[in-house]
């Protein structure tokens, strides 16, 4: 038996989805896995895209106090190889890594979460606004996800890039970019930030606006929960 890049694939991810008794991947079947993503590289069937997103996927989901950091240096040397490659598309990172990575972030509780988040915001800003490739086109998931990373950093800093953010999204939604329309989970990110910056006048009228579009469209998109 021979391993093929799609047998690579499934144990990669089998091992990235491994669940301990806390319900998030363990960090021993992942190490596992990333030890077995660098060692591809010394045999025929050479890691791609699908590869390491399995992995960076899993790290991101992992309680591992580093495993965001383990899942953007993931991210990085995947860049770097698609380069070096002549950029082949089986090596092309896309927005959903991207999104895995910035989420990892915000999950993570590491204090420096908002400047890595935004790091990634403008690197990927600039990858789109350069190539003008749609596997680098942000999406609501990913600037929800910069939202997230910014709603759990501490201070008045954060919490005005968030509001920024939002506005310009909101903004950007109705000029015709619609896939930016926010979505609940950007609106619940910023109104948990208010609540923790003991906003709590601003967070009752943002949830109030929220309540208010949804009864006006109807659109579970609006829906608060």
């Amino acid at each position: 038996f021979v391993p093929d890049p799609i047998t690579y694939k499934a144990v990669l991810t089998a091992l990235s989805r491994h669940v301990g008794v806390d319900g998030k991947a363990t960090t021993q079947a992942l190490q596992f896995a990333h030890t077995m993503l660098q060692q591809m590289k010394e045999t025929y069937v050479k890691p791609g895209a699908i590869h390491y997103g399995a992995v960076i996927n899993g790290w991101s989901r992992a309680t591992d106090r580093d495993a965001s950091n383990k899942a953007q240096a993931l991210l990085f040397e995947l860049e770097q190889a698609y380069k070096t490659s002549g950029y082949q598309e089986y090596l092309q990172p896309n927005i959903a890594l991207y999104s895995a990575v910035v989420m990892a972030h915000a999950r993570s509780g590491q204090p420096d979460v908002a400047e890595k988040a935004v790091a990634l915001l403008k690197r990927v800003e600039e990858l789109y606004n350069s190539t003008g490739d749609d596997a680098y086109r942000p999406d609501i998931v990913f600037y929800g996800g910069v939202l997230t990373a910014l709603a759990r950093t501490p201070g008045e800093v954060s919490l005005k890039m968030a509001e920024a953010l939002l506005e310009d999204l909101e903004w950007r939604a109705v000029n015709g970019e619609e896939h930016l329309r926010p979505n609940i989970v950007c609106y619940t990110s910023l109104i948990f930030k208010l609540v923790k910056s003991k906003q709590l006048e601003r967070a009752a009228e943002l949830f109030h606006r929220i309540n208010e579009r949804y009864e006006a469209s109807g659109d579970i998109v609006d829906r608060p929960d």
